[in-house]
């Protein structure tokens, strides 16, 4: 008490002592880099703005002024450009706040003092670049370098906010358990209080986590740290060339997608190239950060900081590529070009998160649960390899300790009820093969696919025999979803033998080897596609392969099992078909074909979410976080309610839009407002009966849905 009184009275006899000590709050200094990283993006997206509505000389060739005026006149494209103007300068005093705490106070580690002198170079870099643009007129070269410039200060920023939210506390700002915690483990873990020879990293929870040689598994996530950061290159290439394509007005050079245009894959002329370069850069960066999502599910899946921005990069990444694609379907509108443009500046900080994560290593070095024992053998798959995971354990006593686990898949030994051994007729082995392609559920895909077919060639006929093409379309598109079926329970074969729905399938009873049904699965996929291919167009091929790759790669091996959202983001797939159908008669997707889509897409989470009510111990059993399981019934018989809605104003719009007519718009009300009655009375009363109702209503809704539209253009195709 005494020693508290003395120093208090030595600041105050002493006040300039006392500022010199006075240290900016940690606390703050973290919310100030968040502050600066969301204005940062704002600021890129009303750049954007100014880009997309063309009001980039609204304020004339006067700069930092408006037309030599301090305020604008009241025009839209004067005032977004001064707006945008005003916000950077404002902005621009906040950065100077950033750097100088930093600087003043957060020199240590060094990175933040690097990032933040990197934040100040690339703002006023940014600001440098603006004006030259303005006042000299410049061309599509300096908006490209202008824009590829806001990139840099947006990864600056965020990688500022990063280090600051995992930036070490003190010794003075420790508490006496976190100090004891340290002398404890100095005492008891390291002799001597000599710390081992391998590197590691503090965080502001005082975990430790060491990087020892773990032999392949080092050898494999080091890999995967560089792929990660080429990624970041590649990915900022393909940014970089985006803003080119909008510079150089190449928006809608290429106005098909994805070729280049109706008649020709590859582009012909400059402009077409400078588009059709930004796609193929773009799809480049789809391949490598689809990759590196699976990796870091199949060796980082437990470091909940790192999939949680995986998952947010996901969810970014697959919306800006639909965004893209629907600039082009619209002729490039004003609101989806800048609406592409946010989310490309989202998904590119997203990026910079996950990549920095997964540099930094895990923020918590928790044991599982279900890891194998010291002594115990090692799993090995149909394949006689060893899928394996070595991971860092921390002791009791804090003492960094090398063990290994299994991957999910890998995690329990597949053990069947009976053997390998097929039944011996070629009827009972043919039998088998069409169950796994679930052919129950192909009719619901099948009939999306042909009513697109029948609207689009109402809209554009083709030249070709229809009935021929949709033979044709329908075969492929039954062999392509009953392969990505097949992989699909092969993948989960260990969590179906924990569902009583599934538990029977031919992989779990040992009917059918898990290596055949993978072998088969690829094999009819691969045949689909180049039936497609061969017999269809290269776009209906195209789209049926994506469809696949994104129902096993994204969905099965990723979000099934690690999010709660897995159903909204992996209904994707299963919207696919009616694009198909649409594509294989137009050679490119227009406005009604993507509604098609949004009408499954928006069909599915009510659909299996009535019967995750229903199975929801099954999915708990399994460790499956289905919406039920994660958040409640509540929660989920709200959410129900709220996409039956959703689905019941998309329904109508293919009316509105006149791409259906009368005989579609009441069919497609009275079926809507039965699918949102039955959704309100599950809400307000729940029964796993009333569940497992909607559950097969929902099933006969989108058959009936979409039986209505071939319907409806039979009837338009024979009055015409």
């Amino acid at each position: 008490m005494l020693l508290n009184e003395e120093v208090s009275s030595k600041a105050r006899a002493n006040p300039v002592q006392a500022i010199r000590n006075w240290r900016f709050p940690l606390k703050w200094y973290r919310r100030l880099t968040l502050a600066s990283a969301v204005s940062i993006w704002l600021l890129i997206v009303l750049g954007g703005l100014v880009r997309v509505s063309e009001s980039g000389t609204g304020c004339g060739a006067s700069w930092p002024l408006c037309h030599g005026r301090l305020l604008p006149n009241f025009e839209i494209h004067e005032m977004i450009e001064w707006t945008h103007r005003l916000v950077g300068f404002v902005l621009g005093w906040l950065m100077v706040l950033t750097i100088a705490v930093t600087l003043l106070w957060y020199r240590r580690p060094r990175r933040l003092m690097v990032m933040a002198l990197l934040l100040g170079v690339s703002y006023v870099a940014q600001a440098i670049l603006g004006g030259l643009t303005v006042l000299f007129n410049a061309g599509h070269t300096w908006s490209a370098f202008h824009m590829g410039n806001s990139m840099i200060l947006m990864a600056a920023v965020v990688l500022l906010a990063i280090f600051a939210r995992t930036h070490a506390r003190n010794k003075s700002e420790l508490s006496i358990k976190d100090k004891s915690k340290v002398g404890s483990m100095k005492s008891e873990s390291f002799p001597n209080n000599r710390l081992p020879t391998t590197d590691y990293l503090v965080f502001s929870n005082n975990q430790q986590l060491t990087t020892n040689n773990f032999g392949a598994t080092r050898n494999f996530l080091s890999v995967l740290k560089w792929l990660a950061l080429a990624t970041v290159v590649w990915t900022y290439v393909a940014m970089f060339t985006g803003s080119w394509v909008i510079g150089s007005d190449a928006t809608v050079a290429c106005p098909s997608w994805p070729q280049c245009s109706p008649t020709s894959l590859l582009p012909q002329t400059g402009q077409q190239w400078i588009n059709f370069g930004h796609r193929l850069s773009v799809g480049l960066s789809d391949v490598a950060l689809l990759f590196m999502g699976v990796a870091i599910w199949l060796t980082r899946r437990h470091d909940k900081r790192l999939m949680t921005s995986v998952h947010a990069l996901g969810l970014l990444y697959v919306s800006q590529v639909f965004v893209g694609a629907f600039t082009i379907w619209t002729n490039a509108s004003p609101v989806a070009k800048g609406t592409h443009l946010a989310l490309a500046a989202a998904t590119w900080a997203a990026l910079i998160v996950m990549t920095t994560f997964l540099w930094m290593g895990e923020s918590q070095a928790k044991p599982e649960d279900d890891s194998p024992d010291k002594g115990e053998p090692q799993n090995q798959d149909e394949f006689g390899s060893t899928e394996l995971v070595e991971a860092l354990q921390t002791s009791a006593t804090g003492v960094p300790q090398l063990a290994t686990h299994n991957s999910q898949l890998a995690t329990q030994k597949f053990s069947p009820t009976t053997d390998y051994r097929l039944p011996t007729t070629l009827k009972a082995k043919i039998l088998l093969y069409i169950g796994l392609m679930r052919p129950h559920v192909i009719p619901l895909l099948v009939v999306p696919t042909v009513a697109s077919m029948l609207i689009a060639a109402v809209h554009q006929p083709t030249e070709r025999n229809l009935l021929e093409l949709i033979w044709w379309v329908t075969l492929g598109g039954v062999l392509a979803t009953g392969g990505a079926h097949a992989i699909n329970q092969y993948i989960d074969r260990d969590i179906d033998a924990k569902m009583r729905r599934t538990k029977r399938r031919a992989v779990v009873s040992g009917k059918i080897s898990p290596r055949n049904a993978l072998i088969f699965g690829i094999g009819i996929s691969a045949i689909a596609v180049l039936e497609l291919l061969v017999m269809v167009n290269i776009q209906a091929a195209a789209l049926a392969l994506s469809g696949n790759l994104f129902y096993v790669f994204v969905y099965s091996l990723w979000l099934k099992r690690s999010t709660a959202q897995n159903i909204v983001i992996g209904g994707a797939a299963g919207a696919v078909p009616p694009l198909v159908g649409w594509a294989a008669v137009t050679g490119g997707l227009d406005l009604p074909a993507l509604l098609f889509f949004a009408i499954i897409f928006f069909w599915t989470p009510a659909h299996f979410w009535a019967l995750a009510l229903v199975r929801q111990e099954d999915y708990a059993a399994a460790g499956i976080p289905m919406l039920p399981v994660v958040k409640g019934e509540k929660f989920t018989r709200q959410n129900i309610l709220l996409y039956a809605v959703l689905l019941f104003a998309v329904t109508l719009l293919p009316f509105m839009l006149n791409a259906l007519s009368w005989i579609y718009l009441v069919a497609a009300a009275g079926l809507g407002a039965v699918f949102v009655e039955k959704a309100f009375r599950l809400l307000c009363n729940f029964s796993q009966s009333r569940a497992m109702r909607l559950f097969k209503y929902s099933n006969t809704y989108l058959a009936v849905l979409y039986l209505m539209m071939v319907i409806d253009r039979l009837v338009a195709m024979t009055g015409n």
